[in-house]
């Protein structure tokens, strides 16, 4: 398999013809394709009820970083969802490591944006 690669790469200072590619192949004793399927992001696809869910539960307080971990999907997608009825999305608090940061940050001389 390994030739067959340097065949290939533009290393090789050879051309390559299929023929060749065939007996290395055979020589290896690999002569048939072996075909995996590709793995698929698992995409969560959100149902109705879940996104129902999401709105109550975005409604009484729950951060949109937590939502996103239960259910499994990414931040925007909850803020998405939040969007859609036209809900005012809440500002993110800052955890405490990124206010000691951000802290750390403006005294070395950086702006606060």
């Amino acid at each position: 398999m390994v030739d067959i690669v340097y065949l290939c790469s533009n290393n090789s200072t050879t051309s390559v013809t299929a023929a060749e590619i065939q007996r290395t192949s055979a020589a290896t004793g690999d002569s048939e394709r072996k075909f995996q399927p590709r793995v698929k992001r698992g995409w969560n696809r959100l149902s109705a009820e879940q996104q129902a869910s999401i709105i109550v539960q975005y409604s009484g307080a729950t951060t949109s970083t937590a939502l996103a971990e239960e259910f499994g999907v990414a931040q925007s997608t909850i803020l998405r969802i939040h969007c859609e009825p036209c809900l005012v999305v809440r500002p993110q608090p800052m955890t405490s490591e990124q206010v000691s940061k951000a802290a750390d940050l403006y005294e070395s001389g950086l702006s606060l944006s």
